[in-house]
């Protein structure tokens, strides 16, 4: 079975979406998949820090814009 990401690759990886179907991927595209979520998350880390920083600041605009970058990350 091809994988279902790059569609080149034979899938080897079983990985589930948020609704619960399986899917085989190829090791290339999980490694993508893992370093992508790995940079997500030490971004979301770094915006959590600015934001306590510009919340001590007083600078709501860009709290406000923090927190929607945020919320984009890790949809």
């Amino acid at each position: 079975m091809k994988c279902h990401i790059c569609k080149k690759a034979e899938g080897e990886i079983p990985i589930n979406d948020d609704k619960g179907n399986e899917f085989l991927i190829c090791e290339d595209c999980d490694n993508d998949l893992f370093d992508a979520y790995t940079l997500a998350k030490k971004l979301t880390r770094e915006i959590n820090i600015q934001i306590r920083h510009q919340r001590n600041e007083n600078n709501i605009p860009a709290v406000s814009s923090l927190k929607h970058i945020r919320s984009l990350l890790l949809k």
